[in-house]
């Protein structure tokens, strides 16, 4: 993940049932959590009711914001809160050092 791809390293996906929709992970930035929402708000004009986190990467799930919405569930391991609570601080100041060393490499 650098601030070049956006976090966009994962498998995304989307089931697209008969009343709804269901996700499948949602990247790993809000930059392209809001991305893939466009996307799919694109391809399928049925209500995003269902965010499935897969397990704790943050390539995953940082982009589980995009998907905020009061009719939206989100789905993971029932351990997924504790993990983020206990180790989230120290995942998110580890990327958010790393993406300011690539960014003032970047050209």
């Amino acid at each position: 993940m650098n601030g070049g791809n956006i976090g966009d390293i994962a498998n995304l996906g989307a089931i697209v049932g008969d009343d709804a929709v269901a996700v499948i992970d949602t990247g790993g930035s809000l930059i392209e959590g809001r991305q893939f929402l466009a996307a799919l708000q694109q391809k399928a004009a049925k209500p995003i009711r269902y965010v499935i986190n897969t397990h704790a990467h943050p390539d995953h799930i940082f982009g589980n914001g995009a998907f905020v919405a009061p009719d939206v569930t989100f789905v993971g391991h029932r351990n997924l809160p504790a993990h983020w609570l206990r180790a989230g601080n120290f995942i998110w100041n580890h990327f958010a050092r790393r993406w300011a060393r690539l960014s003032m490499a970047s050209p």
